[in-house]
């Protein structure tokens, strides 16, 4: 998910076509006088979304099962049947027959709903329960390892993805009482349907076990209502969390907040929200059923839509992964290990046939493009009526507007380093 539209959304009346590139730069998005949230975890606050550093980020909830994850120590986690590894995170279901197998971590609760998830790795185990307990209810789900799908729960809702580097989250949610209650990974054989397992010494690795609340919001506030058609996230890990969000916005001005859309993102790439304009200082993000979810830039405006599309000679920072790997040899020069520093794309944007006019009106001066980016980063969609990408350019560099000879037409371009979700 990069590029969104809402849902029945019609180009506005006087906008020009979705094949030229809209962009949302500093001098342009909603100046943010304040940000606030429902509730923030631990060195994670709101004011996170005002910066546009992606370091920085908002995370609503503390982890209320111990974090980081060591299925060894006794003093959180329970094993029953269940051998724990040295490691602190490989469960092995050992050699018993027809028993069942099972962690557990004891949770108080309040009343709401709570979401519970694992990320692990797989091993030879073909499947995992996820159990949570208010006290008086249990409700859980029964994923698939080998077919990465749900195969029953009682649980409201339950669902497992595959993140880019192999790792597999899985996730349930449902409203709990108040109570003293707990969480529980039990292990699942889908051979037999059933989580008494046959005990052939099957493994998984439990790399972390998150749960908390479910529901969270972060609002910006702007100094005055500005019209905007765009709500850009970048830095985030919304699908990697498995989460919900519901983009919202108070134009009234009375605390009561009207939903533009609802949308599930399918990855963590930077999000471009398109929308019918609406005026309003006052804008919030509303995330649920994501485990330990997080934002880092959150930006509101009116998007610059440039005079002139282009197609020709443009690569998709995806496709130029700009990678930093350090590797360590042996003397005799076999591979010994190799460690990813650092990854983000590079990619360059042009444009030609540009009027002299547009060019001094949009992008020279105090406010316009040109000398936004030179301060802080930008959000861009290059064809966002036909290409999904959306880049948040962290750095850029500016090919400055050229007269190309042809009456009073201009080229302009800059190259940029994108913020990749690796």
């Amino acid at each position: 998910m990069s590029v969104v539209f809402q849902s029945g959304y019609t180009l506005p009346g006087g906008d020009l076509p979705l094949t030229h590139s809209r962009v949302l730069h500093a001098g342009i998005a909603m100046p943010i006088r304040s940000a606030s949230a429902s509730s923030e975890g631990t060195n994670f606050p709101a004011t996170a979304v005002k910066n546009s550093l992606t370091v920085d980020r908002w995370r609503p909830f503390d982890n209320v099962v111990q974090s980081p994850s060591d299925l060894s120590d006794t003093n959180y986690w329970t094993p029953t049947r269940f051998i724990v590894g040295a490691d602190g995170q490989t469960l092995d279901e050992g050699a018993s027959a027809g028993v069942y197998r099972y962690i557990t971590q004891n949770i108080t609760t309040t009343a709401g709903e709570y979401v519970f998830g694992v990320r692990i790795q797989r091993q030879t185990m073909t499947g995992l329960r996820l159990v949570m307990n208010d006290g008086t209810n249990s409700y859980n789900a029964d994923f698939n390892l080998e077919t990465l799908s749900v195969v029953a729960q009682t649980a409201a809702g339950a669902d497992i993805r595959e993140l880019p580097n192999g790792d597999i989250v899985l996730r349930i949610y449902n409203t709990l009482a108040a109570g003293a209650g707990y969480v529980r990974i039990t292990g699942f054989d889908v051979d037999v349907n059933n989580a008494a397992y046959t005990g052939t010494n099957r493994t998984v690795r439990v790399l972390e076990a998150m749960a908390h609340l479910s529901s969270a919001w972060v609002r910006i506030d702007g100094f005055s209502a500005v019209a905007s058609d765009v709500i850009c996230i970048a830095a985030h890990n919304l699908g990697s969390s498995i989460a919900r969000l519901t983009l919202e916005h108070d134009a009234n001005e009375d605390d009561v907040w009207t939903a533009i859309d609802v949308i599930s993102p399918a990855d963590d790439s930077t999000i471009m929200f398109f929308f019918a304009p609406i005026t309003s200082r006052r804008w919030r993000l509303t995330v649920d059923r994501g485990v330990m979810p997080e934002i880092a830039v959150f930006r509101v405006g009116k998007a610059l839509q440039f005079e002139r599309p282009f197609y020709g000679n443009y690569t998709p920072a995806a496709f130029n992964r700009q990678v930093k790997i350090l590797g360590n040899y042996s003397v005799t020069g076999e591979l010994l290990g190799r460690s990813l520093i650092r990854v983000n794309g590079e990619t360059t944007y042009k444009w030609n046939n540009l009027t002299e006019s547009w060019v001094r009106a949009n992008l020279v001066g105090k406010g316009k493009l040109i000398q936004s980016i030179e301060v802080e980063p930008l959000f861009i969609a290059w064809r966002p009526g036909e290409a999904a990408e959306a880049d948040f350019v962290m750095k850029a560099t500016v090919d400055p507007p050229a007269s190309i000879g042809l009456r009073d037409l201009w080229s302009f371009g800059f190259s940029g380093e994108v913020y990749l979700d690796a």
